[in-house]
């Protein structure tokens, strides 16, 4: 996510909780600031030292604390590079009583009207700092059962680290830049410095993180642009392990280009809902599946993939290939097409920056009268659904509308290609709508790969059928999302007949 559109004088974190104030299309309660909420309220706030923050991580400690995990940006200078004599942002640490390039903030935030700033880990890196993503898992559901609490973060763009934050007023590094063997990279201008980082992934109960980034090599080496994966498993965060990488077929040294795409996009972030009877899948998901969000916000592909062909032995049925230092080393990681179980090809003027599988839900619509849900043991009425964002990086809304896609996903997966609207694929499909804007570099029509001997591009990975009761079930959820335009919704509501 570029950086420049989050920079302010004042970053402020809002802690909000919800307090079931009328439902959908109730009453609105009015704040101490005279905003109106719906279901929720500003509980407190902290400014994060006026630090440009993306990505909050909220940990449970012992005891019932909570404790706030707040990524920041690099620092930057004021106006979002369009000031004139623009200073730089602030950057001084109360705490310490020095300026300090951003790093990581800590906040407890047990009691939420009053959160406390405890600490700020910054990144030196003799540039402008920045650790903008950051994940925590606790020893004791990780395999090492230490007792400890650890935290992964990128450092800038050179590094992945691994600190112990038992204490998360006291930070000790366990895999850091400063301690000269971080997870993977090295200090900004050391040799072994990535060329690139961003949105990882940690499974809190097997260690296996898929790591984002770029080797300084990479491009040496063949790859093509952009970031991929590098997987490792950090069962026990002093001994990392690394065993391969991953990117969307074709990005890697020796690939080409995929049907439908003129570059081959590059990885944002994924998501795992890890192994068979883990946390994840108790909460509703289905289990060993990895969802990987290609292209950020153009040339989008949302891709499944089975976590237990993609993972090596003791954890899949995958292979270890390559290395940290280059992704050559014998033996070469030359498959990345085995483990894939499908993938959402997006129009080209969106892209997929998050793929969120909200687990299995009741479909209402898919519900009989007469309780017949059932086809070969299965509830049809139950569907995997996916939310899939695109994110916009122009300023002033200079660019394409982009757009929420909420799919489903069952097995088995083709690689289709579908409109503008994800929705509007199943309506035109039961005839209830045509598509009637082309799409320039891609067609309308879906097209599919050989992975079944279905001659037709079914909708396996497409959205809910959008009746009048689906409707009905979805519809507050598009309209509380911004980045879904009153024609897109309007064009949703008449494929439903609403």
């Amino acid at each position: 996510m570029k950086q420049a559109r989050f920079l302010a004088r004042s970053i402020t974190l809002a802690l909000a909780l919800l307090t079931g104030i009328g439902a959908a299309g109730g009453m609105r309660a009015a704040n101490a600031q005279g905003a109106s909420s719906l279901n929720m309220k500003l509980v407190g706030t902290n400014d994060l030292q006026a630090r440009s923050t993306y990505q909050p991580t909220l940990h449970k400690y012992p005891h019932n604390r909570y404790i706030l995990f707040a990524g920041h940006h690099p620092l930057a200078t004021q106006g979002e590079g369009h000031l004139p004599n623009a200073q730089l942002l602030p950057s001084f640490n109360l705490l310490t009583g020095k300026n300090e390039l951003n790093g990581t903030s800590i906040v407890d935030v047990t009691r939420p009207g009053n959160p406390q700033y405890l600490f700020h880990l910054p990144v030196p890196d003799g540039g402008a700092g920045g650790a903008q993503m950051v994940r925590v898992c606790d020893g004791n559901t990780l395999p090492v059962h230490d007792g400890k609490i650890y935290m992964l973060r990128t450092y800038a763009n050179s590094a992945h680290e691994i600190w112990d934050v038992t204490n998360p007023s006291n930070p000790i590094g366990v895999r850091t830049v400063a301690g000269g063997n971080p997870v993977i990279g090295a200090q900004t201008g050391a040799p072994g410095v990535l060329a690139g980082t961003h949105k990882s992934w940690w499974e809190c109960d097997t260690g296996i993180a898929y790591i984002v980034g770029r080797r300084g090599n990479d491009t040496a080496d063949g790859w093509g642009l952009g970031n991929h994966i590098f997987i490792f498993d950090l069962s026990d965060p002093a001994n990392p392990v690394y065993l391969r990488d991953w990117a969307l077929d074709g990005q890697q040294p020796g690939g080409a280009i995929p049907p439908h795409f003129t570059t081959v996009p590059s990885i944002h972030g994924p998501i795992s809902t890890g192994p068979a009877g883990g946390a994840v899948e108790l909460a509703g998901a289905t289990a060993e599946r990895v969802y990987f969000a290609y292209g950020t916000g153009s040339n989008g592909d949302m891709q499944i993939v089975d976590r237990t062909k993609l993972l090596p032995p003791p954890f899949g049925s995958g292979v270890t290939c390559g290395s940290i230092s280059s992704t050559l080393a014998s033996p070469a990681c030359t498959d990345f097409h085995t483990a894939v179980l499908g993938d959402l090809i997006m129009n080209p003027d969106n892209g997929a920056h998050t793929s969120f599988p909200l687990g299995r839900l009741v479909v209402p619509d898919f519900v009989t009268d007469t309780s017949n849900d059932e086809i070969n043991n299965v509830d049809n009425s139950v569907r995997d659904i996916v939310v899939i964002t695109s994110e916009a990086t122009a300023h002033f809304c200079s660019e394409f509308r982009h757009l929420t896609w909420d799919g489903r996903s069952r097995l088995p997966l083709r690689r289709c290609l579908h409109p503008k609207a994800a929705f509007a694929t199943s309506a035109a499909a039961s005839g209830r709508m045509r598509p009637t804007r082309s799409l320039g570099r891609r067609s309308t029509r879906k097209s599919c790969s050989s992975r079944t001997s279905t001659p037709a591009c079914a909708p396996s990975m497409s959205a809910i059928r959008t009746t009048p009761k689906t409707w009905r079930f979805i519809s507050p959820l598009l309209r509380k999302t911004p980045t879904i335009g009153a024609a897109h919704t309007r064009a949703i509501q008449m494929s439903a007949g609403g």
